[in-house]
């Protein structure tokens, strides 16, 4: 499943079908550890936590009063499988905002939005990724034992139609926004206070 891609191929994929590439890890640091970026692929479910503290979920199932951190757990576990040879095993991509620490600290009490339209915590399940060495170009699609079937054929295409030009694919619902850098100064000028008066 060797390819060999030029630099902005990944990017380019997500761009074009954010659906389908909704997560890409794009490396800019050079070294042995650090030459590779992955897109993956083909999310299969999702699971997140809003800031009303409600659990939502696409393609798995969830009760009533778990956790967003026992409920990924609980579904890792259950769908666990062994790893290729280039360690990957499928699996979950995921974003923890600190507002999810009050699940591990109950004593931890980080403000809480109340807006549903927050993302705290976000997992999506994806059992491909697209894995591009950027010192040699080389690329390779690694797809876990057991994934649905049609997954590298749909990467290939995708790939065969990246020189014809399409608008790009709008942003799903999901898509987690930055917040506004003033409010975010705003907090940090509070934590700041706060440190100050030895409250943290």
């Amino acid at each position: 499943m060797q390819l060999q891609l030029p630099r902005d191929a990944l990017r380019r994929l997500a761009l074009r079908h954010p659906q389908r590439y909704p997560v890409l890890f794009d490396t800019t640091a050079t070294g042995a550890l650090a030459n590779r970026s992955m897109l993956a692929a083909c999310p299969q479910a999702a699971l997140w936590r809003t800031g009303d503290l409600r659990l939502h979920s696409r393609g798995i199932g969830s009760h009533p009063g778990d956790g967003f951190l026992h409920t990924l757990d609980r579904h890792w576990k259950r769908e666990r499988r062994p790893g290729t040879g280039d360690g990957f095993t499928g699996g979950w991509v995921v974003f923890l905002g600190y507002e999810i620490a009050a699940e591990i600290e109950p004593h931890l009490a980080p403000p809480r939005t109340g807006a549903p339209e927050r993302i705290d915590a976000f997992a999506l399940r994806c059992p491909a990724v697209l894995v591009r060495d950027e010192l040699s170009g080389n690329a390779q699609i690694i797809i876990e034992p057991g994934a649905p079937p049609g997954i590298e054929e749909q990467v290939r295409a995708d790939l065969a139609a990246l020189d014809t030009p399409v608008a790009p694919t709008p942003w799903p619902k999901w898509h987690i926004e930055e917040e506004d850098p003033a409010l975010y100064l705003e907090r940090v000028r509070r934590a700041q206070e706060y440190i100050r008066a030895g409250d943290i």
